[in-house]
């Protein structure tokens, strides 16, 4: 059954409340209210406004189980204009050149960002399909996309193409001249080789940085911080910022306290 956000649902003894991620649209945190205690699992989010997604809402909790994806020091993002301005700049540069700027996207969530963005650019889009699929049920929802088709023949001159792979493009590039964007959080930090095949990376993301999660956990202030879905040494930070922190997972548990 469909639960808007901020809207309590009754469960037996316990009260679920979905607020807004920020990290992709219709994304959620999850809080359950039980006798008298919170507790609050963030899933993926995204505490900076993005394109095409809800404005995050942080409520507070006794108990906070986060991802911490990008829980390294050298996990900072640039000011997310600056990121934006390099899209641009990729693109206008790749164009003016005579060359189709492929911009390499996760399907769900980056892929419609970016389309988004392009829109306001006034660029043209060709989007290979499941990422199209996904940009259908977005704008069922509300979110606009300008001028962009279904990437089911060749690139057109004056185009940009978003894609997960050049393979999920098909032939569709065969004849064109191309240059590649990673579009990918994991450009930052020296761990620009996870998009080693593409010219360059441009780290625009839809989660949190390092900065970014720990002001959510200041935000949130619980008592108790459980992390998952990132490296365990992100515990050792949070710990240090005077969090207690107790990690669900037993490996990451015995790296924590080995730190």
């Amino acid at each position: 059954m469909p639960l808007e956000y901020g809207h309590p649902l009754e469960m037996d003894s316990a009260t679920v409340t979905l607020f807004p991620a920020g990290h992709i649209l219709g994304s959620a945190q999850i809080v359950v209210d039980h006798g008298g205690k919170r507790l609050l699992y963030s899933g993926d989010f995204c505490p900076q406004a993005t394109a095409a997604a809800e404005a995050i809402e942080i409520p507070k909790a006794h108990t906070l189980i986060m991802e911490c994806t990008y829980g390294l020091p050298e996990h900072r993002f640039p000011p997310r204009e600056e990121t934006v301005d390099e899209l641009y700049s990729f693109v206008e540069k790749s164009l003016s050149a005579g060359r189709t700027p492929v911009l390499l996207c996760y399907a769900l969530g980056k892929g419609q960002e970016v389309l988004r963005l392009l829109a306001g650019g006034e660029y043209t889009a060709a989007v290979e399909d499941e990422t199209f699929r996904i940009a259908k049920i977005y704008e069922a929802f509300g979110v606009g996309f300008g001028d962009y088709r279904l990437l089911d023949s060749p690139a057109r001159p004056g185009e940009v193409v978003i894609t997960p792979s050049i393979k999920r493009a098909g032939g569709f590039l065969r004849r064109a001249r191309v240059r590649t964007a990673a579009v990918t959080g994991w450009g930052v930090g020296g761990f620009g080789y996870r998009a080693a095949r593409a010219d360059v990376t441009i780290p625009l993301s839809d989660h949190a940085d390092f900065d970014g999660l720990l002001g959510y956990a200041e935000a949130v202030g619980p008592e108790t911080i459980y992390i998952l879905h990132g490296p365990p040494e992100f515990g050792y930070h949070l710990a240090k910022a005077g969090f207690n922190v107790a990690p669900l997972e037993e490996k990451a548990a015995r790296e924590v306290t080995a730190l």
